[in-house]
């Protein structure tokens, strides 16, 4: 098995002053791709409506499509049709406007999230763009804890390899992290349930608890106690994806 973290959205916000990076993580195992979370698409950079130019500016995303994962597949020597599944923290535009790009795949999402991004309820349901699942994705839909991890509620992923769903919402209805067995250790992918970089004191508390959810002190608390899981954020500090220094594991 390789793993390899990527920037798929790169953002440079004028209001933060902040360099960030929207993490996907590409997992390869034999014949098979799997895909978490897939960044902005090509398509975000080719057709831009007025919702798309409202985020880029607000955003500061990198006109680039090369970041797109797409690209970044091809880069890496991965032919796009072997990536046959892919698995989503939830579907806002940053995390899942590469849908489009993998059509032959299989979709992995929570139910509430699939029903938010159809009937959006609350203000950060703003951060969805429809276009994102209008070429009507294979979608395997989940709902149901069936499982228990390192002491997380949890749901098994239908992959191959050892993956499991834990919900964490709050930021979305649906929001999930990803949970992920590797020959090198256990990844706890958090999405946008923590803050940029897992610097969990970053920001105002309360203005977190708002944008992120109620997950923030639990997972920070769950990651002292345990030391041995790399716990990765939606969103990192770009140099975390550059050159020599992109985590790759084995």
């Amino acid at each position: 098995m390789k793993v390899t973290i990527l920037n798929c959205a790169q953002m440079d916000p004028p209001f933060l002053h902040w360099s960030i990076g929207t993490t996907s993580i590409i997992v390869e195992e034999k014949d098979e791709t799997i895909l978490i979370d897939t960044g902005l698409g090509a398509d975000y950079y080719t057709n831009k409506s007025v919702k798309r130019k409202l985020f880029s500016a607000i955003f500061g995303i990198q006109e680039s499509i090369s970041n797109s994962a797409r690209k970044q597949i091809e880069a890496l020597g991965i032919i796009q049709n072997t990536v046959q599944q892919i698995i989503l923290t939830h579907l806002h535009f940053d995390h899942a406007g590469g849908i489009s790009d993998f059509p032959e795949a299989r979709i992995h999402i929570h139910e509430k999230e699939l029903a938010a991004i159809i009937k959006p309820k609350k203000w950060l349901d703003h951060g969805y763009d429809n276009k994102d699942i209008l070429q009507n994705p294979k979608w395997r839909i989940y709902s149901t804890v069936n499982a228990e991890w390192k002491g997380f509620s949890a749901i098994r992923i239908e992959v191959a390899q050892e993956m499991y769903f834990i919900p964490l919402p709050g930021h979305t209805a649906g929001h999930c992290g990803v949970a992920l067995r590797t020959e090198q250790g256990w990844i706890f992918y958090c999405g946008d349930a923590i803050p940029v970089n897992t610097e969990y004191e970053r920001g105002n508390k309360w203005l977190n608890h708002i944008v992120l959810g109620n997950h923030i002190e639990e997972v920070q608390q769950w990651s002292k106690a345990h030391p041995e899981v790399k716990v990765v954020a939606g969103h990192m500090w770009s140099t975390y994806y550059k050159g020599k220094s992109r985590p790759t594991l084995r």
